[in-house]
């Protein structure tokens, strides 16, 4: 199950569009922006990714509090990154690299 995490906290459910897997338009789409990505889980681990707008930071939009913490839980070594603006959450299955 995919998660879009908005940047004011709420969280939603989200499935891609074929009900396989998210094209980069959808993904794009969600997070109103350049895309791309962060690995939060190895493939071992269930391989989760994050998407998010490469350019929230020049853009202005507000912290993702939400997705900054799931972020630090799951990458000690991005403890100084903060996500702004919208993310997604998917793993491997949802994101065609399976």
């Amino acid at each position: 199950m995919a998660r879009w995490i908005k940047a004011d906290g709420t969280e939603q459910e989200v499935h891609p569009g074929n009900e396989v897997e998210f094209t980069s338009v959808e993904l794009h789409n969600m997070v109103d922006g350049s895309l791309t990505g962060i690995t939060l889980t190895k493939r071992s681990e269930g391989g989760l990714y994050m998407f998010l707008d490469d350019e929230s930071i020049t853009k202005g939009k507000l912290i993702n509090q939400v997705a900054t913490d799931l972020l630090h839980q799951h990458r000690k070594d991005h403890m100084h990154t903060v996500i702004y603006g919208d993310a997604v959450v998917a793993d491997l299955s949802e994101t065609g690299d399976e």
